[in-house]
């Protein structure tokens, strides 16, 4: 009876063997499967973390390329200021060499009016002239004759 006991305590202890055991396969088959994880895990991170480090440095291009193009923008304001003001001396000027046209004709037109006026008094000078010396000549030698006389 003994030995009986003694076999059947033997086939518990063969059984709860097997199952610690089991237990310890399913342990080390966890474990290995959690060291796997954890290894994919850490991957994961490393590359979220290049991918973080990647995007800062676009990132800084990104605000260098802004500043470029908002140095880019002030030359163009500075540009367009300096023509407008360019275009506002040339209207200035236009204006002024407009009036300084319609002063200089006005003047020639005044001019050309005194030209022919002064053709015509030298025209009528001219017919006075010819009819005085037409005349004159007898008025002349009478106008001698009495200054000797007197």
């Amino acid at each position: 009876m003994e030995a009986r006991r003694g076999g059947e305590r033997a086939g518990r202890l063969a059984v709860g063997a097997e199952g610690v055991r089991a237990l310890g396969v399913r342990g080390v088959e966890a474990a290995r499967a959690t060291a796997s994880l954890v290894e994919q895990a850490v991957q994961r991170v490393e590359g979220g973390v290049q991918i973080s480090v990647d995007v800062g440095q676009q990132w800084q291009d990104v605000r260098g390329r802004i500043a470029l193009v908002q140095g880019v923008m002030t030359q163009i304001d500075e540009a367009t200021l300096s023509q407008q003001q360019g275009m506002h001396q040339m209207r200035d000027a236009i204006v002024a060499l407009s009036a300084a046209v319609q002063q200089a004709a006005a003047s020639a037109q005044e001019s050309a009016s005194a030209a022919q006026e002064l053709t015509a008094q030298a025209q009528t000078l001219g017919e006075q002239s010819a009819r005085f010396e037409a005349d004159g000549s007898s008025a002349g030698s009478r106008a001698r004759r009495t200054l000797r006389a007197a």
